[in-house]
């Protein structure tokens, strides 16, 4: 079985097995982190390192996570938490690709 890893925005690690379709987004962070993740319609707040949050077709799963869906109460705020997460990745990349130039 092989399986790719991606890492996400917020401390947040995608791994993918092609063989399954089978996505599950892991937190690396200790203080948590959210991101929005399309397939799930909404956000997802990870509450702590290792929750987690998985998708398979057409079911899913959250482990220590909460999902906000869009529309839904506290929606605006957990978008803007996923916005910084993103912002917060984007910048340590160009700082990481600076320092390598």
């Amino acid at each position: 079985m092989t399986v790719v890893v991606t890492t996400m925005p917020g401390g947040v690690a995608q791994v993918f097995n092609p063989d399954t379709g089978r996505i599950t987004y892991k937190c690396k962070s200790e203080r948590g982190a959210a991101m929005e993740i399309e397939a799930l319609g909404g956000v997802v707040l990870f509450r702590a390192k290792g929750s987690s949050a998985t998708v398979c077709g057409p079911s899913s799963s959250l482990h220590e996570c909460d999902l906000v869906e869009e529309g839904g109460d506290g929606y605006a705020e957990a978008k803007k938490e996923a916005e910084r997460c993103r912002a917060e990745f984007v910048r340590a990349r160009i700082s990481d690709l600076q320092k390598s130039l």
